[in-house]
């Protein structure tokens, strides 16, 4: 799969609209919520606490955001088929090394 960068908005937009079939499009839609919560948050970290943690450490609670959101829907009709195919491509069934990730 391509890496893709996303420089501003419109590309991000571009990025969910591009989804062929609703399962990608939940998937997309899931991790880029994920995504701007977890930027925030670590915003409001480094400018109110002081406390910049890093991007690995970022990366891992989006993981760690998205197999949840996942999980705890798995018992819903569209996830349990997204939920299989995901956890196929991504080792869900598992831990997994932070060094096994692959970001696309």
């Amino acid at each position: 799969m391509p890496r893709m960068r996303m420089r501003n908005w419109s590309a991000l937009i571009h990025w969910l609209q591009a989804a062929r079939g609703k399962h990608l499009f939940t998937i997309k839609h899931i991790a880029t919520q994920a995504t701007v919560y977890l930027i925030w948050r670590e915003r409001n970290s480094r400018l109110h606490a002081g406390n910049p943690q890093p991007h690995s450490a970022v990366f891992k609670q989006l993981d760690r955001c998205v197999r949840d959101i996942a999980l705890a829907r798995r018992d819903r009709k569209i996830f349990q088929t997204m939920f299989s195919t995901c956890a196929s491509k991504l080792d869900w069934t598992g831990d997994r090394s932070e060094s096994d990730h692959e970001w696309g």
